[in-house]
């Protein structure tokens, strides 16, 4: 069984502390667990989603940040063990992406978000802001947006060859005195 609450940290911990009372007081027998980004060396979804204690019957899990922080190598996967467990898993989230959110919205029983925090679609990454950044001589904008490449999948030879391009244009703008002069334009 999915809870799926999204939006700020006291809105979410508040819907949490609610559901589980609520939950705690009809199974008082069962045991009620919590991971975050600091503890997910110690969990195991496969342990979690099938198990059951030796004297209670279900267990009442937190996911506090774990879909936001990339944890699981297939949230699809992960989504689909969690609502076909007899356990009770409540996942929260502050920021996600919106494929992420709407396959958890979909696939939760209850959901309870913060309209101010819906998520908003992101726009499409262009590889030449690289070169911008790159012609700005902002270091940190530029390690940003390459990580971001990276991560989007953009393959590394398509970067490379991008900004040396744009180190090809810089030494040449700083070798001549005019654009026709370099054969580029201005």
């Amino acid at each position: 069984m999915l809870y799926f609450l999204y939006g700020n940290r006291q809105f979410i911990k508040k819907e949490s502390m609610h559901i589980k009372s609520t939950l705690i007081a009809k199974r008082p027998d069962a045991v009620s667990l919590s991971y975050d980004e600091t503890s997910a060396g110690a969990f195991d979804l496969d342990e979690l989603v099938s198990g059951q204690g030796l004297f209670q019957s279900r267990y009442i899990v937190e996911l506090d940040n774990l879909f936001g922080s990339g944890l699981f190598a297939d949230p699809k996967e992960a989504v689909l063990k969690i609502k076909n467990s007899e356990n009770i898993f409540l996942v929260l989230e502050e920021k996600l992406l919106k494929k992420s959110f709407e396959l958890l919205k979909q696939n939760a029983e209850r959901t309870s978000e913060d309209k101010d925090a819906v998520p908003k679609e992101k726009k499409d990454f262009s590889a030449f802001s690289l070169a911008e950044a790159l012609c700005a001589r902002n270091k940190k904008t530029l390690w940003t947006l390459f990580r971001e490449a990276v991560q989007r999948g953009c393959k590394l030879e398509e970067l490379h060859g991008i900004l040396f391009w744009q180190m090809k244009t810089i030494v040449l703008a700083y070798k001549t005195t005019s654009a026709e002069e370099a054969g580029i334009k201005p």
